[in-house]
């Protein structure tokens, strides 16, 4: 029962992203500061620690990823440029079930089972059957937003 419990708990979960790693630094930092400087450090905490549990546990992933991409925007005009850039910025990875797809302008981009070709799929579509055009093979995808059973 405990086990079917936990199973419950974790599954379809949002679990971590960039935001809430920020989150996570911002907890510890403001952990340091209430232990030596005091009360008013433990309220901002705490509010932080809230919003780190809400994001990790919610199952909108849809809304948790539009909240990063949005973070990630923000963040971006405060970092300075790299040029040697290996991936674009408004890049988001998502590994689910194991394969790895990158949410870019509304498109979800991912390779082929069978052939490794890139191919672009439109997000929030469901279930959707896909045609690779070099190996003319068929598969059934779901879009990043739609929990797999």
């Amino acid at each position: 029962i405990l086990k079917d419990f936990f199973v419950r708990l974790w599954k379809e979960k949002y679990g971590m992203d960039i935001l809430n790693y920020v989150l996570v630094v911002l907890i510890v930092l403001f952990t340091v500061l209430y232990i030596k400087y005091g009360k008013m450090y433990f309220t901002i905490n705490a509010i932080f620690v809230f919003f780190l549990l809400l994001r990790f546990f919610a199952k909108n992933h849809r809304l948790r990823i539009l909240e990063n991409e949005y973070f990630i925007n923000i963040f971006k005009r405060f970092v300075p440029k790299r040029k040697n850039k290996t991936k674009d910025a408004d890049e988001i990875i998502v590994n689910n079930k194991n394969d790895k797809r990158v949410i870019k302008d509304g498109k979800i981009f991912f390779k082929c089972k069978y052939c490794n070709q890139t191919l672009r799929i439109p997000m929030e579509k469901g279930r959707i059957v896909v045609t690779c055009p070099k190996c003319k093979r068929e598969f059934e995808m779901t879009t990043h937003f739609e929990l797999e059973r």
